[in-house]
């Protein structure tokens, strides 16, 4: 940012200042209005990465890590194999996901996780 009380702000390095003369109330509105557009950025940046643990160790080493960021009690079962990378990564977001929602919602005591693979069981439709 610039100096202060000049009625400029710089939100990124390198980008022209943006300058107002309106009241200090509508500078704040516009910077809550850049401040939100630069959380969804980092929203969108950060969707596709997942912990270098998943890719190094699998779902199981992952699933570890996670647990001693819990404050909860999780038993992780060995899945006895590595997935594909794309079937681990999207199983770690919907884990993590259901975990968020065990520990918040559910008032868990413990979760146990799982991983592993079932055939598909054909189901007859009418």
């Amino acid at each position: 940012m610039t100096a202060p009380n000049s009625g400029c702000w710089r939100w990124r390095p390198n980008s022209r200042p943006r300058c107002s003369t309106a009241i200090p109330g509508a500078a704040l509105a516009t910077g809550v209005v850049e401040s939100r557009i630069a959380v969804r950025e980092l929203r969108e940046l950060t969707n596709g990465l997942h912990p270098s643990v998943l890719s190094d160790g699998g779902l199981t080493s992952a699933f570890d890590d996670l647990a001693t960021r819990l404050p909860v009690r999780v038993q992780v079962s060995e899945p006895g194999r590595r997935f594909p990378h794309h079937v681990e990564a999207a199983t770690w977001f919907v884990v993590c996901e259901a975990v968020t929602n065990a520990v918040k919602h559910a008032d868990a005591a413990r979760i146990t996780l799982t991983p592993g693979h079932q055939q598909p069981t054909p189901t007859p439709r009418s």
